[in-house]
This record gives C-alpha cells, sequence and structure tokens, in this order.
C-alpha cells in the first residue's frame, strides 16, 4: 500500500501531540496514540476497554526495549531475532520504571516490532513507541473493511487513515515470560515455538 509520506507525517505530528487515531497497522486496522496517560484513557473510553486491559506497544527498533523491558534472557533474545519485524507480539517482562497505565497490574508487556513499510516510516517520524489495539467497541469482532467504520468511533478520533490492513488478522502472541514458551494467540506469522 502506498500512503504519501505528507500523510505520515502529519498523522506522526498528530501523534507526538498526544492524539487519538486510526491506522491501518500491519496485522489490523487498529486505534492507535502514544504511550502518554491521557491518550491511552481516551482509547480505553472509545472502547469501552477495562482500564486494566494492557494494550500491544509497537515499537521502531529494537533500540526502544531498553525503556519498555527488564533484563532480557537469552531465549527472549534469540526469539525476538527470530519473529522481528514481523506480525508476532511478544510477551516480555515490564521495565520496573514503566508508568502505572501502561499494562496496569501486570508484569509484563505486549511489544511487537511490524515489518511494515508504511508503519516502519511512520515508527521513524514519531520516534518512539506507540499503542496499538484492534479497531472494536471491547467484546464485539475486530472492524477489517475501513469502509465499515461506524460513525460512533469516527466521531471519536482526531485522524482516520481509512486503508486495509496488510494481513487484515490479529497478530500472533508469543508469551516469552513461561517456560516453554506459551502461543497465547495464532497469527499470520504462525512461528513454529
Amino acid at each position: 500500500m502506498i500512503i504519501p509520506v505528507s500523510t505520515l507525517k502529519d498523522i506522526a505530528h498528530k501523534l507526538q501531540n498526544n492524539q487519538v487515531g486510526i491506522f491501518p497497522f500491519d496485522t489490523l486496522l487498529g486505534l492507535t496514540c502514544r504511550l502518554a496517560e491521557a491518550p491511552i484513557k481516551r482509547i480505553q473510553n472509545i472502547k469501552n476497554r477495562d482500564p486494566n486491559s494492557p494494550f500491544i506497544t509497537i515499537i521502531g527498533h529494537p533500540d526502544q526495549l531498553a525503556t519498555l523491558t527488564g533484563p532480557l534472557s537469552e531465549m527472549q533474545h534469540k526469539t525476538m531475532q527470530k519473529c522481528w519485524p514481523g506480525p508476532v507480539t511478544l510477551i516480555l517482562p515490564k521495565h520496573q520504571e514503566l508508568p502505572p497505565y501502561i499494562a496496569p497490574g501486570y508484569p509484563n508487556i505486549a511489544i511487537r516490532w511490524a515489518d511494515y513499510g508504511p508503519l516502519q516510516i511512520l515508527m521513524t517520524m514519531v520516534n518512539e513507541p506507540i499503542v496499538s489495539t484492534s479497531l472494536n467497541i471491547s467484546g464485539q469482532p475486530a472492524i477489517t473493511d475501513p469502509t465499515q467504520i461506524p460513525k460512533q468511533l469516527l466521531d471519536q478520533v482526531d485522524f482516520c487513515l481509512a486503508k486495509p490492513s496488510l494481513y487484515q488478522h490479529a497478530s500472533q502472541i508469543l508469551d516469552l515470560c513461561t517456560t516453554p514458551i506459551k502461543e497465547l494467540r495464532k497469527g499470520p506469522a504462525n512461528q513454529p515455538l
């Protein structure tokens, strides 16, 4: 998919200014914002989501892990090298200094580094991790068709890039904080354990 650089710059600027919007991630259309309390609370309200339900954090490069995760094991590093970049979300130990609104009540954090051109360009422009969650009201199916986004959702966001996602399937989730590794959700990559 081709997205004009000017559009991505505009979205990056909005994210940096704590705005919330809809973006076609590699996996699904998603609601997104920066890792800041006010926009995260807005997404929780838009989705009618339990404030204790964690979101997936998207990184632009593994260098951004230092402020997100605690110490990582050799197995965790090897699995990251095998799965990333790609449509695989990894559950990793959460950095002890992360604010409580990021993965509240959980010792771990869900992180993905996508291999998807438009998202990688956006992440370079934003230059910080962002939140990703499926576009839906909690408990309802994810919206995959950009022409079917309800006005109820559109009226609550600051921007909407209504394009189809690459895979139109939620990411695979692997919990790297358990031994052995546990697959929590299948996805388009279906990395073997």
